[in-house]
């Protein structure tokens, strides 16, 4: 089984690493990357492994980052992640992205 993560989540993670390069170090951002991929390993096994959230899909928190995957389960596709949300952010402010 794999994942798909939609484009402008995509976006979110790539930015987040960009900027985490740019305002701490490259290793911070890497690490940044990796927590992820850390994240999504286990979701791919399990996807019901996250709790539901108010917004009725499945969050996972990074553990070192301050940043949230919300995702919705598919037993043939594996999870399919809508949001890397920042914590700080508006709640909710992509759930536009679930069409």
């Amino acid at each position: 089984m794999t994942h798909w993560i939609h484009p402008e989540a995509l976006a979110e993670l790539e930015e987040a690493a960009l900027y985490l390069a740019e305002h701490a170090t490259p290793a911070i951002a890497q690490a940044f990357l990796l927590e992820y991929e850390r994240v999504v390993a286990p979701l791919i096994d399990n996807p019901r492994r996250g709790p539901h959230s108010l917004f009725g899909m499945r969050l996972y928190h990074l553990d070192r980052f301050h940043y949230t995957v919300f995702y919705e389960e598919d037993a043939a596709l594996g999870p399919q992640i809508y949001a890397v949300a920042a914590q700080a952010r508006d709640p909710g402010y992509w759930l536009a992205r679930r069409g």
